[in-house]
């Protein structure tokens, strides 16, 4: 039981004041002597549990302590990438709608793998996600999807790697899965209902479907736009709401 240890600590000390302070000072050597072996069994047994939990405290809990501030924070950081690759394919849906000048986007404006806080998932509505999946469809290409910087002799270039929806759907979600495959190998510091909120997220219907859409739609006829365009909002907000609820955040209504 959580804080058992540090609580008998506590009943030990107050046992031994006890003990030291009052009983002794009012030994009545008619008292029974089944109270008084009870009496010395419990002060050897209180006396005794206080330097085991000293050991215990320097062997045990102080390291555990240390590992769970560094688990803690890797947990934090690898949530914060989950947050980062829904951004991405927001930033994304965005431009579908406002086109801004490429040359001006860049999704990725902070550093991750510094953030020590939990990044906010941006807020966004149902309706925004139907509007841009009407204006989206696996073979269409995203409007940036990536801006790289690429080494050159003259010093260095900065170029747009545009790839179709579907790729660049299961590039984020695969990214995802990867980054909750690295925070459950610190399963032993998350409870029950992270276990679950993680799950959730990797296993999610979005997942699957993105996952799985080249097979069921092996021909990628027309007339699975059509599909596209209904269980594609559908899923998505389900996964988005499935991070929020993750990243500590309140679901949204539709």
């Amino acid at each position: 039981m959580k804080g058992s240890p540090k609580l008998f600590l506590y009943l030990s000390i107050l046992y031994l004041i006890f003990y030291e302070l009052i009983f002794l000072m009012s030994w009545d050597q008619s008292a029974p002597k089944i109270f008084i072996s009870i009496t010395r069994i419990l002060n050897a047994l209180a006396a005794g549990y206080i330097p085991s939990y000293i050991v215990y405290y320097l062997v045990t809990e102080i390291p555990r302590k240390k590992e769970l501030t560094i688990a803690e924070k890797q947990i934090r950081n690898l949530k914060n990438y989950i947050v980062q690759d829904l951004s991405i394919i927001l930033a994304e849906m965005t431009m579908v709608h406002t086109k801004p000048k490429v040359e001006s986007f860049n999704p990725i404006t902070l550093n991750y793998s510094k953030c020590d806080e939990t990044l906010k998932v941006k807020e966004t509505t149902k309706k925004f996600i139907n509007d841009s999946s009407k204006l989206i469809y696996p073979q269409k290409e995203t409007y940036t999807a990536e801006i790289v910087t690429i080494p050159t002799p003259e010093g260095s270039s900065v170029e747009i790697i545009k790839m179709p929806w579907l790729s660049f759907t299961k590039k984020m979600v695969e990214s995802t899965r990867n980054h909750i495959d690295s925070i459950l190998t610190y399963q032993n510091y998350l409870t029950i209902e992270e276990l679950s909120e993680l799950q959730n997220v990797r296993n999610s219907s979005f997942s699957s479907y993105v996952l799985n859409f080249e097979k069921s739609f092996q021909n990628m006829q027309a007339s699975h736009r059509k599909s596209w365009e209904k269980d594609f909002p559908d899923f998505f907000w389900e996964y988005y709401n499935l991070i929020r609820v993750m990243n500590g955040e309140n679901k949204l209504k539709d």
